[in-house]
């Protein structure tokens, strides 16, 4: 999807989640994903530090986190599919997160992963509410521990999806990569990052089509109405 075309919701949604949701199936061998949401971030010269007003864009995300206790998964996954999300849970799911540079090659505020291997969800994190205007979630807020080991994507480009698990239904946190965005060295003239990250669920369910669904998510970053 042409760089313009980022700006406007209504193309976000209907072209490039779509989209998305294709290459996680190809990528991932799975029938089904449902996108939850996605978020649009685009860095003011200014930030980390605050300058009294509201940015006009997401900045990023720069305390270590994973975006859903599965608890909040859960819920997630019964709000929208009411009683038939049972059979979804038992043939199993996981939330997988998507990130990807809108413009220029990322050298200003990237990604970091950590290796899951690395983290302990008992020691390490803490399950904290994310609240909005209009609704709230809950994630999980990560600890400093010098047996975590962090990985970032020098120059990362437009074309290169950095796809990173989320909990999921076989073994909950412990399936999860902590992950933060980070001030790296930067040249006087780097562009200012901007990005695109999507947040999905997939279902390992073999069922020919997902059920209907007959609830409605939170507002979903403001950006992504069910």
């Amino acid at each position: 999807m042409p760089y313009d075309a980022f700006e406007d919701p209504v193309k976000v949604k209907q072209v490039y989640c779509p989209e998305l949701a294709q290459a996680i199936r190809q990528q991932l061998s799975v029938k089904h994903v449902r996108v939850i949401d996605y978020s649009v971030r685009r860095r003011e010269a200014s930030f980390p530090i605050s300058t009294g007003r509201e940015f006009q864009h997401a900045q990023p995300a720069s305390m270590a986190h994973i975006d859903f206790t599965t608890e909040e998964a859960v819920r997630m996954i019964t709000t929208l599919y009411g009683s038939a999300a049972s059979q979804l849970l038992s043939q199993g799911w996981a939330i997988i997160n998507a990130w990807r540079p809108l413009k220029h090659a990322i050298k200003d505020w990237p990604l970091a992963v950590c290796d899951k291997r690395s983290f302990t969800p008992d020691l390490d994190g803490m399950a904290s509410d994310v609240v909005y205007r209009t609704w709230l979630s809950e994630n999980v807020l990560i600890h400093h521990n010098p047996n975590q080991k962090w990985f970032f994507y020098p120059g990362q480009t437009t074309e290169q999806l950095l796809l990173f698990r989320g909990p999921d239904s076989h073994q909950g946190l412990k399936a999860a990569c902590p992950h933060a965005a980070f001030r790296a060295e930067r040249e006087q003239d780097t562009p200012l990052r901007e990005s695109i990250d999507c947040r999905a669920i997939v279902f390992y369910s073999m069922v020919d089509t997902l059920p209907v669904e007959v609830g409605t998510l939170y507002g979903l970053r403001d950006h992504f109405p069910s």
